[in-house]
């Protein structure tokens, strides 16, 4: 399947417009929506890290299917956002909201890779069997629940 690309301004709009992009990703790939959920919170996460800087950006995504993993390359990204993907942060760690979108992003993705100026957003797409989705399910349900403990600490 050939790569597609996206582009949009970091503003207001930002967040209908990607998770209208998702949506027909979706639909033209015929992908199994059990997955937009994850996807659409991991770019409302970004969204929000874009929304902290006060000068407009063009943002492009570069979306492809390799195997059974969606992969999504994010170009435009500030460096001072890219820096916080540089490591791998743990629930202890969240205590701003700057922190915990990342740690949701690096939780929520199956792999996150900061690479130059660009990051990497992979998604296994692949039909999961039962035990592996509930197994997922809470694992996702266990570190949400565990963070906003932290948050409301």
């Amino acid at each position: 399947m050939e790569k597609e690309i996206f582009s949009f301004r970091t503003g207001a709009e930002q967040l209908s417009d990607i998770e209208e992009y998702i949506e027909g990703l979706f639909k033209r790939w015929n992908l199994n929506e059990i997955y937009m959920g994850n996807i659409n919170t991991c770019f409302s996460n970004l969204a929000g890290l874009l929304s902290a800087s006060p000068q407009s950006r063009k943002v492009n995504l570069e979306t492809w299917l390799e195997g059974e993993k969606l992969r999504i390359k994010v170009f435009g990204l500030e460096s001072s956002i890219l820096k916080f993907f540089l490591s791998r942060h743990r629930v202890e760690e969240v205590k701003n909201n700057t922190i915990k979108s990342v740690f949701l992003i690096q939780q929520i993705c199956d792999e996150v890779r900061a690479k130059g100026k660009i990051l990497i957003l992979t998604f296994h797409i692949g039909a999961l069997p039962e035990a592996i989705h509930l197994n997922r399910v809470n694992t996702v349900n266990t570190t949400l629940k565990n963070a906003k403990n932290i948050l409301n600490d």
